[in-house]
Formats: structure tokens, C-alpha cells, sequence
């Protein structure tokens, strides 16, 4: 469970998204995470994304054994990230009103109603700079207009996101302006410094990739270790005269090993 709050990366969730996602039951995901929490592991904040409420978890670093290293790595394998987070591409197509949905009917999909903010937790930069789904609209239209991809438009959002942060803009004295002004027009450049919402994703999805990289390195020494420990003195001589190709015993030894002993993990 920890290394499954791990691979979230503080994206928002819950524990029945959670439960109806994983192979473990909603008590025991519920008892887990409030323990972790107790124990100063955890840590559990609220937040409301297009209506639901659900929560960010923040994970500490900690040192632990496993008893079965193999099995945990295999089973973190079979997981989809993007299938624990609630927040995907579909919610955030409908809290920008991309398909230009009436106003009752964003409000029945939990949508802003015109003229009210954005959803805070996804963009808290433009709303905090006054940028309402009315401004969106009128985004939306101007695209529409110019013919512009509205697909495009979750990007071109994120671009924006990152330019109404404090100080990002400082020669800009209507930074509201600005922004829906280059919207209008398009895609905005990417900003110096930008990172995508992909981007981050994808830094976060290699980080964890080289994490299990290594940590099948390291079990398979550990592996080798034990395996070449247990031998008698006799095999270990049978194994090192069959080199016949003058290679470097530990080089030799640990090929061996990985050609007619070890098993990778699954």
C-alpha cells in the first residue's frame, strides 16, 4: 500500500477509487492509510476536483523490509497509474467547457456555471488571478473561430496556469488581460521554465522506471550473493573450470548465473 500511494505522486484520489482499482478491500485500504497516518507516514488533505471530494497524499520516505521484494515489484508492475488518480484528461475537457456545453448542462456534470471560477485545485494560478468560465467561453469561441483545434485547448490551459503564477509575468500590468488575450489567439508559447502536465507525468513515470531498474540490479546480486554462498567448494570449481574463454571469474560466475540459474523477476 505504501508504495501505492507512492506511485501517485500527490495526485488526488480516494479509497473507494482506490479499492475499485487494487486487488485489496475497502477496510483494509481505509485501516492502512489512517494507520500510516498516525504513525506520521501519511500525510491526508481534502480537496474538491469538479465536485468531488477527494484527497492528495503526501508520502514520507521511509526504510522498511520486505519479505518478498520479487512479488511487491511484480504487482506495482501491473498497475495503472492513471487509473488510481482521479483527475484525467475527461474531467479537465469538461471543467473548461471544450465541447461547449449549455451552462445547465455543465452545471448536471458538476461543471462552474458561467461566470462563476475554475475548479481551484487544477488551476489555482488563473483563478486567483479572476479567471472565470466566462473568459473560458469566450476562449472557447475565439478558437472555434480561427478553427483551432479545441483538443488543444487543456495545453494551451496548463500554459496559461504556469504564466499567472506570482512573478511570471512581471512586466505585464493586466496579467488577467494578457492571458485571455493570448488565448484568443491561440497556443501560447511555451513559457521559460514551462513543464507540461505530460511533461511532469512523464519525469515521474522514468523516475519510478529507473527505480525498479535498480531495484532489479540490486536482486539480482543479492541473488547471485546467496546463490553462489550456498555452493559447495566442489561446484564452485566445476563452475569456474568450465571457463574456457578466459574471462574474469566474477564476470564468468555471474553470467552463468544469469543463463542457468536466475530467474528475473516477474
Amino acid at each position: 500500500m505504501y508504495e501505492v500511494l507512492r506511485l501517485l505522486e500527490g495526485r488526488p484520489t480516494n479509497q473507494e477509487r482506490l479499492a475499485g482499482q487494487l486487488p485489496i478491500c475497502y477496510a483494509y485500504i481505509r485501516g492502512t492509510i489512517k494507520k500510516f497516518c498516525s504513525m506520521g507516514i501519511l500525510r491526508r488533505s481534502p480537496v474538491t476536483v469538479v465536485g468531488r471530494r477527494l484527497a492528495v497524499f503526501e508520502v514520507h520516505d521511509v526504510k522498511y523490509r520486505c519479505p518478498d521484494g520479487n512479488w511487491v515489484i511484480s504487482q506495482i508492475r501491473k498497475i495503472d497509474v492513471a487509473k488510481l488518480s482521479m483527475i484525467d484528461r475527461s474531467y479537465i475537457n469538461d471543467n473548461l467547457s471544450i465541447k461547449g456545453q449549455p451552462a445547465q448542462e455543465r452545471s448536471q456534470h458538476g461543471v462552474n456555471p458561467q461566470g462563476s471560477h475554475l475548479d481551484k485545485d487544477i488551476y489555482p494560478n488563473l483563478v486567483e488571478i479572476g479567471f472565470t468560465q466566462k473568459q473560458m467561453d469566450e476562449v472557447r469561441r475565439s478558437w472555434q473561430n480561427l478553427g483551432l483545434d479545441l483538443q488543444a485547448l487543456p495545453e494551451a490551459l496548463d500554459r496559461a496556469e504556469w504564466m499567472a503564477g506570482p512573478g511570471r509575468l512581471p512586466d505585464v500590468r493586466h496579467c488577467l488581460g494578457y492571458i485571455v488575450q493570448s488565448l484568443k489567439n491561440g497556443m501560447p508559447s511555451p513559457p521559460a521554465g514551462y513543464r507540461s502536465r505530460r511533461q511532469i507525468l512523464a519525469d515521474a513515470m522514468r523516475e519510478r522506471a529507473e527505480e525498479i531498474r535498480r531495484l532489479e540490479q540490486q536482486y539480482f546480486e543479492d541473488a547471485f550473493t546467496v546463490w553462489w554462498h550456498d555452493l559447495s567448494e566442489a561446484e564452485r570449481k566445476r563452475i569456474d573450470a568450465a571457463n574456457k574463454v578466459g574471462a574474469m571469474h566474477e564476470a564468468y560466475r555471474r553470467e552463468f548465473f544469469r543463463q542457468h540459474v536466475y530467474r528475473p523477476l516477474a
